[in-house]
C-alpha cells in the first residue's frame, strides 16, 4: 500500500505541467512573509499570461500554481525553499504582447515563463537569491528532482502546513 508521500512523489515525477523549479536560498524572512512574497509572484505570473478573470477559473489547474516545499538544513538554521511551478495547458496572453521566441501557440512558452519569473524576482525589493530551472529541458530534471524536493515530507499528510512542510499557492 502506497503512503500519501509515495503517491504524491509519483505524481510529482510524472507531471509534465510542472515546468519550472525555483530554489530560494536561506534568508532571514519568516515563513508567513515568504508565503506572501510567493503569492505576489504567482499573481503577477498569472496576470501576465492569463485573462483578468483567472482567479475565477473553476479548475485550479487552468492557472499557474506553486507547490512550495520548505526545507531545513538543521532545525531552523538554513531554512530554504524549493518551488515547483505548475503551468496551465493553455494561456490567453504572451509575455510582453508576443512571445519573443515567436512560437504561435496557446500553450505557455517555457522560455517566456522563465524570463517572466526572473523579471518578477528582480522587481522584488527583497532581492531574494533564486535559481530557476526549466524541468522539461534541463537534464537534471528527469522527474527525480521533483521527487527530491519532497524528501522531508511525512509518510502521511496531516493537512497541517507546519508538520507537512509544503503548501500550494494559487489554488
Amino acid at each position: 500500500m502506497n503512503t500519501d508521500k509515495q503517491n504524491f512523489q509519483q505524481w510529482l515525477g510524472s507531471n509534465r505541467n510542472l515546468t519550472h523549479a525555483i530554489h530560494i536560498t536561506p534568508n532571514q524572512f519568516s515563513d508567513a512573509y515568504m508565503k506572501n512574497v510567493l503569492s505576489h509572484v504567482n499573481y503577477k505570473l498569472n496576470k501576465t499570461f492569463l485573462c483578468k478573470r483567472f482567479s475565477q477559473f473553476e479548475n485550479q489547474f487552468d492557472r499557474f500554481m506553486f507547490i512550495v516545499f520548505r526545507e531545513y538544513q538543521y532545525a531552523e538554521v538554513g531554512r530554504h525553499y524549493h518551488v515547483l511551478v505548475h503551468s496551465p495547458s493553455s494561456v490567453t496572453k504572451q509575455y510582453q504582447g508576443s512571445c519573443f521566441c515567436r512560437k504561435r501557440s496557446d500553450k505557455p512558452c517555457e522560455l517566456c515563463v522563465e524570463f517572466r519569473l526572473k523579471d518578477i524576482f528582480k522587481e522584488l525589493k527583497e532581492n531574494l537569491k533564486t535559481t530557476l530551472r526549466n524541468t522539461l529541458t534541463d537534464s537534471e530534471y528527469d522527474g527525480s528532482q521533483q521527487v527530491y524536493v519532497s524528501k522531508q515530507l511525512p509518510s502521511y499528510f496531516t493537512g497541517d502546513y507546519v508538520n507537512d512542510n509544503f503548501y500550494i499557492i494559487g489554488k
